[in-house]
């Protein structure tokens, strides 16, 4: 089973958004992964 990228079922998103995806969460569920982690985090 691959995505349609041709990459692992289990890890779609990490490889291509994981990044900016996981770290929202970990910081408390920020709206804007790309601004607001690095920011209000710290």
């Amino acid at each position: 089973m691959k995505d349609a990228k041709g990459r692992r079922p289990s890890t779609p998103l990490s490889q291509g958004k994981g990044g900016m995806v996981k770290r929202p969460p970990r910081l408390g569920g920020t709206p804007f992964p790309s601004q607001s982690p690095s920011q209000q985090s710290r």
